[in-house]
């Protein structure tokens, strides 16, 4: 599933359980280099950082205590972030309804280039994994 959310010149493109043709569609529409592409599409195992044309590409793993590990990849570029993850994350999930909310009230005018929001999306990752790791 594909959920985008833009506010001013952001982009947070939030892929979950994609389909090849969703990822795809998705790396053709932000022109995304062939070598990060074929990063992605080769389903990467292993945490990875790495910087190339001006795009960040970061693969991290976050515990789920339900079902082991997830593992999300991030691109990065001035403007936008793409997130993509082959099994629902309640993080996500929960700081994109607070995108939602954010952008219809006007109030996330803080967020002003892609290297906050990647922050924002990372602080709610690791206190979700850290409470569910407690909680268990």
């Amino acid at each position: 599933m594909i959920s985008k959310y833009s506010h001013k010149d952001l982009s947070w493109v939030n892929l979950s359980s994609p389909t090849k043709e969703e990822i795809f569609h998705i790396l053709e529409e932000y022109y995304i280099p062939i070598n990060i592409k074929e990063m992605i599409m080769k389903n990467p195992r292993e945490d990875n950082i790495i910087l190339d044309y001006n795009y960040l590409f970061i693969c991290l793993s976050f515990p789920q205590p339900s079902y082991g590990s997830n593992q999300i990849i991030f691109v990065i570029r001035d403007n936008f972030i793409l997130t993509i993850h082959n099994k629902p994350i309640q993080a996500l999930d929960s700081f994109s309804k607070e995108m939602e909310l954010d952008i219809l009230a006007g109030e996330r005018s803080k967020i002003t280039n892609s290297n906050l929001l990647f922050s924002y999306i990372l602080k709610n990752l690791y206190i979700s994994s850290q409470q569910q790791l407690l909680d268990n």
